[in-house]
This record gives structure tokens, sequence and C-alpha cells, in this order.
């Protein structure tokens, strides 16, 4: 118990540290020094972590005046606490973590924390809850009782799988959280019979291939109903229908609902607006990077599925746009809308 106590000690001054070393280095900012940002990205083995491999190298490689140091963490509501922490100064995963955060919902809850800002976004993924076929799990209505992994520790799928046990209260499955490497062992083993796993829209999650090819498996979702309760419980949530066939590798799974969301980063607003607009530039403009380290990256433009989706949104469905982004947007025409419009942006 006396050595636990001590590592909390020392996580704790690690985590003062960071803080204030960020804090010194934004306010000291010039145009001739480093400014050094740890990026958190997430698992090294989730297929959205080389991705911001490649956006780290662009900034280090198009911005000078800035260092980026990309960090394996946990991801979306890990990622979003850390950067409040001071730890990290660049988070990433769903956007719903930072909206949460701006906002002052879920995790957030009566607490809001308003220096976090969207940064860009990455792909729209589907939350899939994959289950062994062996186990005969035709639907989350037949999951009571059963062993689920709610997605690994830290992720939005975790959040988003306790929010659907909110709103679907009927079903109540046997929780067993753990890494993605240890979900996936498990569900091999069969300690566990399904996991839930922020996916791609369009294919199979590149993990969750794998486990396919030796352990069969099958996507499960929500009923109409299961969904319309969801939607009165959350109505940020965004939904998804997945059509039957609609992935080769589980033809036989479809005719249901999933949430849907958008993969994407965030940063602190304590970034000056310069810096953040020359990263933005550097990522944008050399996009195709990105896309060669994940597929479904091309499937939409990394600023306009922001602005696009938030206009056609309620005004809190999205946590605002980091001031840099905003001016990078306006300069190649594209319109934000005023929910995206940062309380410290004075452009036109």
């Amino acid at each position: 118990m006396k050595k636990h106590g001590g590592n909390g000690i020392a996580i704790g001054i690690i985590l003062m540290m960071a803080a204030f070393c960020f804090s010194f280095a934004t306010s000291a900012y010039t145009a001739d020094k480093v400014l050094m940002l740890n990026f958190g990205a997430t698992q090294s083995s989730s297929s959205y972590y080389p991705p911001k491999l490649v956006m780290a190298k662009l900034i280090n490689k198009y911005v000078p005046e800035v260092r980026v140091t990309t960090v394996e963490s946990g991801s979306s509501y890990d990622n979003a606490m850390r950067v409040q922490e001071g730890v990290f100064q660049i988070g990433s995963g769903a956007v719903d973590a930072a909206r949460d955060q701006y906002w002052g919902e879920g995790k957030w809850k009566g607490k809001p924390w308003k220096n976090v800002r969207l940064f860009m976004g990455l792909s729209q993924g589907a939350l899939m809850t994959y289950v062994r076929k062996d186990a005969k799990i035709g639907s989350w209505s037949d999951l009571n009782d059963k062993p689920l992994n709610p997605g690994f520790i830290g992720s939005d799928a975790e959040n988003l799988c306790m929010e659907i046990l909110q709103g679907v209260p009927e079903v109540k499955p046997k929780i067993v959280r753990g890494t993605l490497e240890d979900t996936m062992r498990n569900l091999q083993l069969g300690k566990v019979i399904g996991v839930l796993k922020q996916s791609p829209t369009k294919m199979y999650d590149a993990a969750m291939a794998s486990v396919n090819l030796e352990l069969p498996l099958d996507i499960i979702g929500l009923n109409d109903s299961q969904r319309d309760k969801m939607k009165k419980a959350f109505p940020n949530t965004l939904f998804m229908n997945v059509k039957k066939g609609q992935f080769k590798e589980a033809p036989q799974s479809g005719n249901f609902w999933v949430i849907t969301s958008f993969n994407g980063e965030w940063l602190t607003s304590d970034i000056p607006e310069d810096i953040v607009y020359k990263m933005t530039k550097a990522i944008y403009e050399h996009y195709d990077e990105v896309v060669q380290a994940l597929a479904a990256a091309g499937w939409v433009d990394p600023l306009k599925m922001l602005t696009e989706s938030a206009s056609q949104a309620g005004p809190t469905a999205f946590a605002p746009l980091h001031a840099g982004v905003v001016r990078y947007c306006k300069e190649k025409g594209i319109q934000v809308p005023p929910s995206l419009i940062p309380p410290e942006y004075k452009g036109k």
C-alpha cells in the first residue's frame, strides 16, 4: 500500500510538472523558440495509430516552430482528460469526447472545460458490436448475463457502451474491461463473447478482421425500439443503419442500428492561433500522406466533415474549432457555422 501511494504521488508530480512546463512554453513562446507538443494518439495496435504518426510527421516537417511527439495512449476520453491536465496538448479519438468536455456533459457533467478546441477530423466511424459466431448471439437483446467488453479502457466505445446500457436498461451483460490486447485474447479464449469497437463505416475493422480469420465473428446492433430509446436519452447521438451484407466478412450481419461518430483531433486553446493555422495547413495540404496510412481517411474531407455536420446539428453537438483552424477554413472558402467559432476568434 505504501508503494502504491508513492506511485500516486509521483504521477501527480509528473502531471503538475507537465502542465506547468506547457503553460510556461506557451506564455514564453517567440518565433525563435520551438513549442513542444505531446500528441495523445491511441494504442499502437489500433488502425487509427498510423495516421496520427503521419500527422505529427507533417507538422514537424512543415512547421519548424513546433515539435510534436506522438504518445501511445488510451483513446478518446483518456486523451481528453490528459489534455485538460496538461500532459497532452493534442488529443485524438471520437470528437464526442471534446464536445462533452466543452459543454460539461458525460464524464464532465456539470464541470465544463472551455479550453478544448477541435483541430481536424479524420474519418467517420461506427460503433460495432463484434460477437463470437459460436455464441449464437443474434442481437443486443441476447446479451443479458453474457461477458462483454465495452471497448478498451478510456475509449469512446467504452463510454458509448455505458450510454447504451443507460438508454436500454433492460439489456444487462456482464461487463469485462481491459486493454485492446487483453480483449482480443479474452475473445479468443471465450472469456468474453463480444467486444464493442469503433470501426470504419465501409469496411471491417482491421483488428477484428484479423480475429475473424481464425475465430468467425458476427456483428450485432440495436433494433428500432432500442435506437429510439437511445435518441430520447441522448439527443446528440447519431445513428447509422447497417444493411445486411454490408460487410463481406460477415454477410449474414445487418438490418440494425449502430452509433456513428467522427474520429478526429482536438487541442488546447492555449496554443497560439498562428501556430495552429500553420499546423492545419501542413496536414490539409499534404493529406494524401494521411490517407496512405488509413484508407478510410480518404472518404471525407478532414475539415468539411466537421463544418458541414455542425451546420446541420444543434448548437451543442460539437466543441468549437481552434481559432487557427477557423482562419484556415476562411482562407480556403470553407463555411464555418457559428457554433464552431470560438470566442477568441477575431477575424471576419
